[in-house]
C-alpha cells in the first residue's frame, strides 16, 4: 500500500534521528508515551554507543516516572473520590472486559474448551465436558 510505513522503516528513520540529535531525541522519546519502547529499539539499532545512549535513556524515563508521581500528587484525592464513587460500575467493566479477553484467548488457544463451553449449559456440564476430553 502507499499510504503505509512498515515497521522497518519507521525504525530506520528513527535510528536516523537518534543518529543525528542522539541525547535530546532520545530523552524526549523515552519521555514521551507510546514511544518509550520504539525509542529503546530504534537506539540499539541506530548504531549510537551505549556510553551515549543510556543517560539520555535513564534521563527521559526518569522524567516519565516523575510526572506521574506528581500527577498521583496533585490529582490523587479527587482521583481517588472519583473511583470510590464508580467503585460498582468500575468492576463490572473490568469483569466484562476480563471474560471478554479470557473467551478470545480460549477460542484462539483451545478449540476444545471453546467447544465444550458452547455446548454445556450448567457448570456441572462444562465440567463434564472438559474432564471428558471432547474427541481432540
Amino acid at each position: 500500500m502507499a499510504g503505509e510505513r512498515s515497521v522497518a522503516g519507521v525504525l530506520a528513520g528513527t535510528a536516523a534521528l537518534f543518529l543525528a540529535a542522539r541525547g535530546p531525541a532520545l530523552a524526549a522519546g523515552r519521555t514521551t508515551p507510546g514511544l518509550r519502547t520504539v525509542t529503546v529499539v530504534a537506539a540499539a539499532s541506530s548504531g549510537v554507543r551505549a556510553g551515549r545512549a543510556l543517560p539520555a535513556l535513564v534521563l527521559g524515563s526518569s522524567l516519565f516516572l516523575q510526572a506521574h508521581l506528581l500527577l498521583g500528587y496533585a490529582l490523587g484525592p479527587a482521583a481517588r473520590e472519583l473511583l470510590d464513587q464508580a467503585r460498582l460500575p468500575a468492576l463490572v467493566i473490568a469483569a466484562v472486559i476480563l471474560a471478554a479477553t479470557a473467551t478470545l484467548l480460549l477460542r484462539r488457544r483451545r478449540p476444545r474448551v471453546t467447544r465444550v463451553l458452547a455446548e454445556g449449559a450448567c457448570p456441572a456440564c462444562l465440567a463434564l465436558g472438559l474432564v471428558r476430553g471432547g474427541g481432540t
